[in-house]
């Protein structure tokens, strides 16, 4: 059952679909896993043919409305939010998943000639994957808070933090598939060589830089967008030739997998925040 569809663009303005006053929501396509294209050779002496790669192709999602009335009001204000050729945002939430997917609109057209007027909107995506509405966030650190407002003082005395030993974390990724990720290390201290780890697989990602307190380091492993930002006294530095050369653009892969922090010193100041997005296939 769908909950909610909607269209944002580029300048904010919302299309809500389900639930309005002025279209009636009456067909969607392109919601299923988007079809592969496989990559092979074939010659003139073995049958069939050879395996070369393969593909997700782009989504286009097609959007059918029925105009209520007053039609020509209410057709003059999908034409002001849905452009062709202008960025668009679809978002749709039913009974099991709340996701969104960005893409560009294609066409927006008006049938005439239906017993009630309809207009199919034509979205392409290029990268064909939804993305969970939430992100998750786990993090890491070295020194855990314990002091807490309203607060009594027993006799034995108060506890303002506790040192901890356990350098890792289980991170969950319930998508489809594995995904990048935004890996944050927030310096409270002195922090040498910092190495972010998956427990599991041991692939790491090694950083030969010293920390001081305030020092934000953000390294972002998105298929299509990998950069390593160090943040020092509000100024952003590009420190990709930091980067040792075994490191290895971390991915999250489907299921729970143990990530860890594991600097040279001073893991008791750091703070390790990992952002992560859940892609699905389809909805």
């Amino acid at each position: 059952m769908l909950k909610s569809v909607r269209i944002k663009n580029d300048r904010g303005d919302i299309l809500e679909l389900v639930g309005s006053e002025k279209y009636s929501l009456t067909n969607i396509t392109g919601l299923n896993p988007v079809a592969a294209v496989i990559n092979t050779t074939s010659n003139g002496v073995h049958d069939g043919s050879r395996y070369n790669s393969s593909k997700l192709g782009t989504r286009n999602i097609v959007i059918t409305v029925s105009l209520e009335e007053p039609v020509e009001e209410n057709r003059m204000d999908l034409y002001r939010i849905i452009r062709p050729k202008r960025d668009v945002t679809f978002y749709l939430e039913n009974g099991r998943r709340n996701v969104y997917i960005p893409g560009y609109v294609e066409t927006c057209e008006l049938n005439p000639f239906s017993q009630k007027t309809e207009v199919q909107i034509s979205i392409i995506c290029p990268k064909p994957y939804f993305h969970d509405i939430e992100q998750s966030c786990e993090e890491i650190r070295g020194i855990a808070g314990l002091f807490e407002f309203p607060v009594t003082f027993p006799v034995e005395g108060v506890a303002f933090s506790e040192i901890l030993t356990k350098h890792s974390e289980y991170v969950t990724n319930a998508g489809d598939l594995e995904s990048g990720g935004v890996f944050t290390i927030e310096a409270l201290g002195d922090v040498v060589d910092p190495v972010i780890r998956n427990v599991e697989t041991l692939e790491s990602f090694s950083v030969g830089i010293s920390l001081v307190k305030g020092d934000i380091l953000v390294i972002v492993s998105y298929e299509t967008e990998k950069s390593i930002t160090l943040y020092h006294q509000g100024i952003a530095y590009n420190v990709i030739n930091d980067v040792t050369d075994d490191s290895v653009w971390l991915q999250i892969p489907r299921g729970s997998f143990h990530f860890g922090l594991y600097p040279k010193l001073g893991f008791e100041n750091a703070v390790l925040r990992i952002t992560h997005e859940n892609l699905y296939t389809g909805v």
